[in-house]
């Protein structure tokens, strides 16, 4: 079987394991007539292809009216709400006619006989079976709801987030005249185009989704009784359906039959495709209407972002950006959205695919200049284009692949049976204008950055760097190509993954031991050498606060964009704390770090096995000199463990790794004019037991010339089988660790693991 043959047959194998779970009866039945029964789905997908992509009798004309949708000009159908009436065709006929269809579809593939206007409706047929695999299992859940018992689709365990990063902020967007839809490369849905011009003034949209637990608050609030906060049409429809929170909200146990909200989620559960659980106050809020989204956002101060401006934000990250909760990402389970990662300011908003379907402001219309195509086809978006709202982004039941920067589904406003939820926008840009946000919406102080570091001089130290690694055999890469916008989400998401334990590890310690660390080391300041966005970071603020010491904090790092918002953000949420940030290089600038009070100087993430071991003792050397005597010092290291765990976290089944590390291909083409073919090269996680690390490598499949312009034409060989080294990660011991410090004048003065013995966070203080 071909490429194409079996890409086809890929998407029409899903839909039929998304029907599995589902008994005969379940697949007959429709809920409302907005939804349609599985069974249904199943056998229009298959009509589409049949109708428009293959020539012949057909498998039974009958079929032309029973599974036809809304395409008037093929000709009459059955009316959509009695699609539940029809309990014959049986499911295993479906199932006949579904293969018969395959094999036809194959067989043409195969030979070649499909014209090149059958085979771009064979490319509209898939994407059309990958919409309803999201209808199918939004309308499967619909179902399921109605019947008392509340059964699941599937079984599946529920992890609720260990401790969730409630921090957001603003993207700020300075507007201007951009360029808006799909630029007629690859497939698109017709609605998508043509691109066009549009204007949009500045705007900050929020870096996350709205969560569960804000709509708790929202609830608490009365927002569902407050005339106020809703349009006209919203609050008629609260009235008359009675709507008092999200569908598939009731109120749990023995709880009042109506609790208008609770802070913490106590007394609420919602209905999954796994079956009735606990709100998770940390997971976005999902099945909510447009009314609700808009009234929210109104409750919050905010206002709901328009497709522009989340096109806007969401076109420059290209395809390397489309990672998210897909359906593709819960392996046969129950899809359902997930809390955000951690909140990082500076970068591109977290849950921007995947997760839910985000409801915007604009009206479903047509782009200037949109033609709907010739005959039936051309029915398939334009004649919806009234009273009906756009939602961008995909949803955690979309296919993985299947949305883009550029898509555009669309709802009534009424709508709350899809996966959809809310992002907030602002007015103005809010870093244009000198100013930032808290969650409230209230004023920032502005903080305290020093720049230490001169662009210029960091991009030439930088090309330096790349220059020499280049030249060396192995050739290697400094691993700061890793992180443009792009690598930093697909990073974020390398931090959720099963296999890569030591975010998880080093967190647990963290949140153990944080008011053990604040007591030793009884700090008034807090240094991150890093951003200081991570949670981990406010876990050891949250520490030094409890403690009573903590006075200040000085977040360190390369990217002025990144530490500003980073500070900005940390003041917002801790009034009256001193916020002093440097910009500079912690392999040159320590001695640029303020001496205010007692400090404790953090380096966590294991970055410091990111060092080859000279430049470890050169940077132990440095944290020394610039330490006082009361000083500390508190150091994340990684252990050595078995090296099928250490490959694993840094190969994952899953590939995100594997994209990561082909991104810094991609970011070295861009920044410095460089022609890789990311696709040539695999990547492998190589454990070397002498040095005591992981490699990251990426290995040329085939001979390879690159070319690198900004580096004075440097010419770069690869034979087939040679690698480019992209990162090193080494391991420690406790021993070992403690021995490094103590040469470069620390004293360990306590160590902490995590319960598993994964990981190693040490406290040191200077000897003399």
């Amino acid at each position: 079987m071909g490429t194409a043959s079996a890409s086809f047959q890929l998407v029409r194998d899903r839909t039929e394991a998304l029907a599995a779970p589902l008994s005969p009866e379940d697949q007959v039945v429709q809920s409302m007539p907005d939804c349609s029964p599985t069974k249904w789905h199943r056998a229009h997908t298959t009509w589409f292809l049949e109708e428009f992509v293959l020539d012949g009798e057909p498998f039974d004309p009958a079929y032309r009216y029973l599974w036809n949708s809304y395409y008037e000009a093929v000709g009459p159908r059955h009316p959509r709400p009695h699609r539940g009436l029809l309990t014959r065709p049986s499911c295993d006929e479906v199932r006949a006619y579904r293969e018969a269809v395959d094999e036809r579809v194959v067989a043409a593939l195969e030979a070649g006989s499909l014209s090149p206007e059958r085979l771009g409706l064979l490319e509209l047929g898939r994407n059309h079976e990958e919409q309803h695999q999201e209808l199918l299992l939004m309308d499967a859940k619909h179902l399921l709801f109605q019947n008392p018992l509340r059964p699941a689709y599937v079984e599946a365990e529920h992890r609720p987030a260990e401790r969730a990063d409630p921090a957001w902020g603003w993207v700020g967007h300075e507007g201007g005249v951009l360029e808006i839809g799909h630029d007629g490369r690859g497939f698109a849905f017709d609605n998508e185009g043509p691109r066009h011009e549009a204007l949009v003034r500045p705007f900050g949209l929020a870096d996350r989704l709205v969560t569960a637990g804000e709509w708790l608050a929202f609830m608490a609030d009365d927002g569902y009784r407050r005339a106020d906060l809703w349009l006209a049409d919203g609050w008629g429809t609260v009235q008359a359906e009675g709507w008092e929170a999200p569908l598939y909200w009731e109120p749990g146990g023995d709880a009042p039959a109506r609790r208008p909200g609770d802070p913490h989620g106590v007394g609420w559960t919602i209905f999954t495709l796994a079956g009735r659980r606990p709100v998770d106050p940390a997971e976005p809020v999902v099945h909510v209407s447009y009314y609700e989204a808009d009234a929210y956002a109104r409750w919050a101060g905010h206002r709901l972002p328009s497709e522009v401006e989340w096109e806007a934000v969401a076109h420059p990250l290209g395809a390397e950006g489309l990672v998210g909760n897909f359906l593709d990402d819960h392996g046969g389970g129950a899809p359902h959205p997930r809390p955000a990662g951690r909140h990082r300011p500076g970068l591109p908003p977290r849950q921007l695919f995947g997760d839910v379907w985000e409801w915007t402001s604009s009206p479903y219309g047509a782009y200037p200049g949109f033609h709907p195509a010739a005959g039936a086809v051309g029915e398939y978006n334009g004649k919806f284009m009234v009273n009906q709202h756009v939602l961008r982004g995909g949803g955690c039941a979309t296919p993985s692949g299947h949305t883009r920067t550029t898509y555009r589904n669309f709802f009534p406003p009424g709508a709350r049976w899809a996966f959809a939820g809310v992002r907030l926008a602002c007015d103005d840009d809010p870093f244009r204008s000198g100013r930032s946000r808290s969650s409230q919406g209230t004023a920032i102080v502005p903080v305290t950055v020093d720049v230490v570091l001169d662009p210029a001089d960091w991009s030439s130290h930088l090309a330096e760097e790349t220059r020499r690694g280049l030249s060396a055999r192995p050739a290697w890469t400094p691993p700061v190509w890793f992180y443009d916008d792009a690598g930093s989400l697909l990073f974020d998401e390398i931090t959720r993954l099963d296999e890569y334990y030591p975010t998880r590890a080093e967190r647990s310690i963290l949140e153990a031991n944080a008011a053990e660390i604040a007591a030793l080391s009884g700090a008034e300041t807090l240094v991150e050498l890093g951003s200081g966005t991570s949670e981990k970071t406010r876990l050891l603020l949250d520490g030094l606060a409890a403690a009573g010491t903590l006075r200040s904090f000085v977040p360190f790092d390369v990217s002025e964009a990144v530490l500003r918002s980073a500070a900005e953000a940390i003041a917002a949420e801790r009034p009256g704390l001193a916020v002093h940030a440097v910009v500079g290089d912690f392999t040159r600038h320590l001695d640029a770090i303020p001496r205010r009070g007692r400090r404790l100087v953090a380096f966590l993430g294991g970055t410091i096995g990111n060092f080859d071991p000279d430049q470890r003792v050169r940077f132990l050397f440095d944290v020394d000199a610039m330490l006082e005597h009361n000083d500390a010092f508190l150091l994340g290291t990684d252990l050595v463990k078995d090296p099928a765990r250490l490959v694993a976290a840094y190969d994952d089944r899953a590939g995100v790794t594997a994209a990561f590390d082909r991104n810094a291909l991609r970011v070295l083409n861009r920044e410095l004019g460089a022609d890789f073919d990311p696709e040539a090269f695999d990547h492998v996680a190589h454990w070397d037991p002498d040095a005591s690390w992981i490699e990251m490598r990426l290995v040329a499949r085939s001979p390879q010339r690159v070319r690198v312009p900004a580096l004075d034409d440097l010419e770069v060989r690869f034979e087939a089988g040679e690698w480019l080294r992209t990162e090193i990660s080494a391991k420690f011991t406790a021993e070992g660790i403690r021995d490094e410090l103590w040469e470069a004048g620390l004293v360990v003065q306590h160590q902490w693991t995590d319960p598993a013995g994964d990981f190693l966070v040490s406290l040191a203080t200077p000897y003399c």
